[in-house]
């Protein structure tokens, strides 16, 4: 694998650590941080997948964008666009302060980055195995 495709995997992996130890107890009173983490977390998979594949990375927050990018020549990972597309709205939404995360919206978010981790994780572990 790419050492800066590993370096994305593992920040995205510990972000991924914090969400669900954050939804480990009572998440509400945090839960604008672990959905806006969970978003970030989403982010760094995708973009650790853009590089394993030999894709340049993009600059942006957009999940379904880099879905869209991944595809190109990931299209198996067209199976995780929705998750993107979840966990999008926490990336620009929860920024809002009048706007308040639901038990719902985190089930959400955590069942989305589990998905997406899933779908990601076959191309890291090919692109590993074959350096």
């Amino acid at each position: 694998m790419r050492d800066k495709a590993r370096q994305w995997w593992a920040r995205a992996a510990t972000d991924h650590v914090a969400v669900n130890r954050l939804a480990s107890e009572d998440p509400l009173p945090v839960a604008e941080t672990l959905l806006f983490t969970a978003h970030d977390a989403g982010e760094k998979f995708l973009k650790a997948a853009l590089l394993a594949s030999g894709l340049p990375r993009v600059h942006t927050h957009d999940l379904d964008r880099l879905v869209r990018e991944v595809t190109q020549i990931r299209p198996d990972l067209r199976k995780v666009q929705r998750s993107a597309t979840i966990l999008n709205d926490y990336g620009i939404e929860y920024r809002d302060v009048n706007r308040q995360g639901t038990r719902e919206d985190i089930e959400l978010a955590l069942a989305a980055l589990g998905e997406i981790r899933r779908g990601v994780e076959p191309i890291l572990q090919a692109e590993e195995g074959g350096t």
